[in-house]
């Protein structure tokens, strides 16, 4: 696996949060933003522990008891297995991955119609079949055409074609 450079690097990342972490300048001020965020309110001074981060970045990662470090890993491990014990929620998982997935295929579906819109209005079965194609390459494909296309006809006459692998 190639390495990250440090442009390349999210939050979630061990490096990252742990720069940030220990930075003087902007460790109390990025973890008071992000926990006001995420609690929905102000939030008064914050003592940043590198450590505690550490191992919170580490669990959230790979939630699994194996990566339980500390007592504050110890309680979000509870919370994980309490909901985690609900066969009623099974049905529904989504990764995070799938979440970025699913996100990509409505981001180049938006594109396809922002594209077809400049021919004239989409018709609303254009739109619908768009949005049911859950194939990327298939998506792609269609994006390209509809850069290309003069009419909202032959975008769909284009829909229509079957593309054969050979």
């Amino acid at each position: 696996m190639k390495r990250k450079t440090l442009k390349e690097l999210n939050l979630i990342d061990d490096f990252l949060m742990n720069c940030i972490a220990v930075d003087p300048e902007v460790a109390e001020p990025c973890f008071k933003r992000i926990l006001s965020v995420l609690l929905q309110r102000d939030i008064g001074s914050v003592h940043v522990v590198a450590q505690a981060i550490k191992n919170m970045l580490n669990y959230i990662q790979k939630s699994v008891e194996e990566n339980v470090a500390d007592e504050a890993t110890g309680e979000i491990d509870r919370y994980v297995k309490h909901v985690k014990s609900k066969p009623e929620l099974e049905e529904g998982v989504m990764t995070l991955g799938d979440y970025f997935d699913q996100e990509r295929l409505d981001a180049k579906i938006e594109d396809i119609l922002e594209l077809l819109e400049e021919t004239g209005p989409v018709p609303e079965h254009i739109s619908n079949r768009l949005r049911d194609i859950n194939d990327p390459e298939e998506l792609s494909r269609l994006h390209k055409i509809s850069a290309h296309v003069e009419s909202i006809e032959d975008f769909e006459a284009a829909m229509n074609k079957q593309v054969v692998s050979v």
